[in-house]
């Protein structure tokens, strides 16, 4: 029959493996479900500045847009009056419109500009906090795991086996064979009485 203590230790053995294998399985799929959840956000993030990007940039077009119409309405009527401006002064007046225009047109597509400039720093940004956000995925090691409980329940054999012998159960009885039986005057005097 089994001892008690060495089946305990086989059982126990066999627990801590199951609990450490669960344990790694549970840590595997919080780090899943953490990177799945930054992914997200990442994703929402980036939806997010490219929606305002859009936004932005679409306002600024259309303020080109509308400004530009009004440059071309205001040019329109200044050469269709006589002003009686001519020469140089008329000339002026239309490179000042012209200037008036582009300079506008310029700070708007600077805003542009930088609003993309924003988006690339943003965008990066994003990238950062994701990555700062993941874990590792490290992959259930039932291998070690299974050594290891190997380990735990040899080193409880071994005790037990170690006790046992300091006990003395290991020392084997003497037997009727034994040396100091063969004695066969010991044998004839043990069978006369």
């Amino acid at each position: 029959m089994c001892n008690p203590s060495l089946v305990i230790a086989a059982v126990s053995s066999g627990i801590q493996y199951q609990q450490s294998v669960t344990a790694q399985k549970e840590a595997r799929n919080l780090a899943i479900r953490q990177n799945e959840l930054a992914k997200r956000d990442l994703d929402n993030r980036r939806a997010n500045m490219q929606a305002q990007l859009i936004q932005k940039t679409t306002a600024n077009v259309e303020k080109i847009g509308v400004a530009e119409k009004e440059f071309r309405r205001r040019r329109a009527s200044f050469q269709a009056q006589d002003t009686g401006f001519t020469g140089n002064t008329y000339d002026t007046l239309l490179a000042n419109y012209y200037d008036n225009e582009g300079g506008y047109r310029n700070a708007v597509l600077g805003n542009i500009q930088q609003d993309v400039s924003q988006f690339k720093q943003d965008y990066d940004t994003a990238n950062l906090i994701y990555e700062s956000r993941t874990n590792y995925v490290t992959p259930v090691d039932r291998n070690f795991t299974a050594l290891s409980a190997g380990l735990r329940f040899a080193n409880s054999y071994y005790d037990y086996k170690y006790k046992e012998e300091i006990k003395g159960v290991l020392n084997e009885r003497y037997k009727f064979d034994d040396k100091q039986f063969r004695d066969t005057n010991i044998l004839t005097k043990l069978h006369s009485q």
